[in-house]
């Protein structure tokens, strides 16, 4: 499924809705359109936010739009909206397209439901372009219940949060209690999000990120978790200066770079001793405090489109062919030679912090000044071969000794 994304704002007057089919269009403003996605060309599904406080979670009514592909009447203007989603059209012009439609059948509506309504455009063989209206729910998000949790933790109400800016399709700072902080929203993958969470709450290490709270809603479903923010960034925002602060720290600094290593490879020993492998290692999952300390924020034990080119060769093969991919000791090890390559070799282009290099000869340069120990310590944990990589807790120990007793 290819997703396009688009945020627009609509300059329009805030006024309260009302229950159930009553509601209308001039009540249901603003309207804010927070996804569209295109199946296969052929068919699409726009995610429209309306009524309520745009920043205030659960607070609107969500309307599903979704147009299929007309083959019998070429001329329909479902289609040529289609045409304009695979094209990537401009997004102001796309918006105004949509919000166009929407004025057109929102005061027809008889229902609007609790979950979503799915309203379908449907132009007729005489040209005469009419929709459907239904409730929507298979893609209405199922939220875990909070019970499910291996551990009770802190809570907090999801509409006590404020939505500040969106992060990614699952991540928003959010105002909390006056301050900024992330919140992490449950993904598609529930069983995999709450273990995640489970293993946020055990506090496995100290490089691990601290969850503030879990968020719930009315239902006491588990809608998310909060994170403290750091403005600093991730590992790689730091070394390329585009994190929302500039340090007051130099990552190229030799001793700082020895410190992350440690600490990294700390986490990672932390978590094999408990019996957890992360899985998802990469530099965006690496975060950097203000204090110069950093913590790894993704607990998710499976590869994701960032971890990809950190991941280990048999956790790509097994990728590749379909396999279920699974990570291990070994391919943790992988990953945390790779972030070591990262910082001690320092990349000076976004392209490069995209992946590890696969070869020796590409991640050695000569301008790298890492001392060559550093450089072997990395080499053994980039192994190929699995069962050649060093544990990581020997590779903590050989760190914190400056490269005596090589793993």
């Amino acid at each position: 499924m290819d997703a396009l994304s688009i945020l627009a704002r609509v300059n329009s007057q805030l006024s309260s809705g009302h229950a159930g089919g009553e509601r209308r269009g001039e009540s249901l403003r603003p309207r804010i359109i927070v996804d569209v996605e295109s199946v296969n060309g052929n068919e699409a599904f726009a995610t429209i936010h309306c009524g309520g406080v745009p920043q205030r979670y659960d607070s609107t009514t969500v309307i599903i739009f979704h147009a299929k592909r007309n083959v019998v009447v070429p001329s329909a203007p479902e289609n040529a909206l289609l045409d304009k989603i695979n094209a990537r059209s401009n997004a102001a012009d796309l918006n105004s397209s949509l919000l166009s439609i929407v004025d057109d059948f929102i005061d027809r509506v008889p229902r609007f439901y609790d979950t979503a309504t799915r309203i379908t455009m449907v132009t007729d063989r005489k040209g005469v372009t009419d929709y459907t209206f239904e409730e929507e729910q298979e893609r209405v998000p199922f939220y875990p219940e909070a019970s499910s949790l291996p551990r009770r933790v802190r809570t907090v109400r999801i509409t006590d949060l404020t939505k500040h800016e969106s992060l990614s399709p699952f991540a928003d700072v959010v105002i909390w209690r006056g301050e900024r902080v992330i919140f992490n929203r449950t993904s598609d993958d529930c069983e995999a999000f709450v273990q995640h969470v489970g293993a946020l709450s055990q506090r496995i290490s100290q490089r691990f990120i601290a969850m503030t709270a879990i968020v719930v809603d009315s239902k006491e479903l588990l809608r998310g978790y909060v994170v403290p923010f750091f403005s600093l960034g991730n590992l790689s925002q730091v070394f390329l200066g585009s994190g929302a602060t500039a340090p007051s720290f130099s990552p190229s600094d030799p001793s700082l770079k020895l410190k992350w290593s440690q600490e990294l490879a700390q986490g990672v020993a932390d978590a094999h001793a408990a019996s957890f492998t992360l899985g998802n290692l990469c530099p965006s999952h690496v975060l950097v405090k203000d204090t110069g300390d950093i913590v790894v924020s993704d607990l998710s034990q499976a590869m994701s489109d960032n971890s990809r080119g950190w991941a280990a060769p048999e956790v790509l093969l097994s990728a590749r062919n379909g396999g279920n991919v699974v990570t291990t000791k070994a391919s943790d090890v992988y990953s945390l030679g790779a972030l070591l390559w990262a910082i001690g070799f320092g990349p000076k282009s976004a392209a490069s912090w995209s992946a590890v290099p696969r070869s020796f000869q590409e991640r050695w340069v000569v301008e790298c000044s890492a001392p060559e120990w550093f450089k072997q310590v990395v080499e053994r944990c980039l192994a190929d071969d699995p069962a050649s990589r060093p544990e990581a807790g020997q590779v903590l120990q050989t760190l914190l000794h400056d490269g005596n007793g090589l793993v």
